[in-house]
């Protein structure tokens, strides 16, 4: 069980880090939604998104994380809709964001090739875009017991800023889905990996 008072903070989002979030509420509304319901469904989203009930609900959804998370991890924003869910964790010290996104899959998929696709294809929403400039490690690594192949590289958006971020994926037949895994560090800042994989470490099953 996920402790709220010792794991959940309530704190505004960076700039750089809202490309990933607007990358997941752009995948998660469909052209009915657009028509009928966008107005509700940004008004759900920024109500559940902070609140510590539907951030543990959807960090059960998505792993099984041990708690309580190490020191300087901190859970910061967590909300589900439509079998997509997504879970936010901050590093303190660094101020590195982690991001797991999951979603029904029947787990067959190629895990690596989605993570070509996904440093290919970089960050774009509505509000931001943001690609991959060079790659500075590309390896897999094992998260629950699963193969999550990732890539880190240099990310520059369109107003020329610099930041280091991560990319995996791992595709899970047992637990019948596929999480997504970002990292992204400050501008200004090398990719620190340990920290990614530190939070990884805490992840015992999908």
């Amino acid at each position: 069980m996920i402790p709220q008072s010792e794991n959940v903070t309530k704190k505004r989002l960076p700039t750089w880090a809202k490309l990933v979030i607007g990358l997941v509420l752009a995948a998660m509304i469909s052209t009915s939604l657009l028509i009928f319901g966008m107005a509700v469904f940004f008004q759900k989203v920024a109500k559940e998104a902070q609140d510590p009930n539907a951030l543990i609900n959807c960090a059960r959804e998505i792993a099984n994380i041990e708690t309580p998370l190490p020191p300087g991890y901190k859970f910061s924003m967590g909300f589900g809709m439509f079998g997509i869910n997504t879970i936010t964790v901050d590093h303190q010290p660094d101020n590195q964001m982690i991001i797991l996104i999951s979603y029904p899959s029947k787990g067959d998929e190629n895990a690596q090739v989605l993570v070509d696709k996904l440093y290919d294809s970089g960050l774009n929403t509505p509000q931001a875009s943001a690609r991959f400039q060079e790659v500075k490690e590309k390896a897999q690594t094992t998260v629950g017991g699963e193969n999550m192949p990732y890539i880190v590289g240099v990310m520059e958006d369109k107003s020329g800023t610099k930041f280091e971020g991560l990319v995996g994926c791992i595709c899970s037949k047992k637990a019948q889905k596929s999480i997504l895994v970002y990292g992204m560090q400050p501008p200004g800042a090398p990719y620190n990996k340990d920290v990614t994989m530190g939070f990884l470490k805490t992840i015992k099953g999908f």
